[in-house]
């Protein structure tokens, strides 16, 4: 997993920052978004191996984001969403993206920023098991 490509898209500044920091010492290749409307960007410019979302940010939510990415771009469907929340899994789950790519959970208050990134290789690992 030595270098793959991660989109963090996180509107917090400091954890933004923290985040880069502690995926980058884990080996990744680190690229950033503060809102959704960047993300969507950043995200077609990289195709990464995985992603980091908030679901609440400025300009275009999470989930906004990764409805228009699911929906426009099929490849998309094979990178798994590491989704930071504060929000318990189950009120999120309606989302009719999370259907179309393989999600997990992380709670912004309970998750370290290591726990974060063990979270994002665990995901990405069990993907890459079931493509290949």
């Amino acid at each position: 997993m030595a270098h793959a490509r991660v989109v963090i898209t996180e509107d917090d500044p400091d954890l933004l920052e923290a985040l880069v920091r502690e995926f980058r010492a884990q080996d990744f290749e680190v690229f950033t978004a503060r809102n959704g409307v960047e993300g969507v960007s950043r995200v077609l410019q990289v195709r990464p191996n995985v992603i980091v979302l908030d679901l609440l940010m400025p300009e275009m939510n999470g989930h906004e984001m990764m409805r228009e990415l699911t929906t426009h771009h099929h490849w998309i469907r094979n990178v798994p969403v590491l989704i930071m929340t504060n929000y318990a899994a189950g009120e999120e789950q309606s989302q009719e993206w999370m259907k179309k790519v393989p999600v997990a959970y992380m709670l912004k208050a309970d998750a370290g920023l290591a726990a974060i990134v063990e979270a994002a290789k665990e995901l990405l690992l069990r993907v890459e098991k079931e493509v290949y």
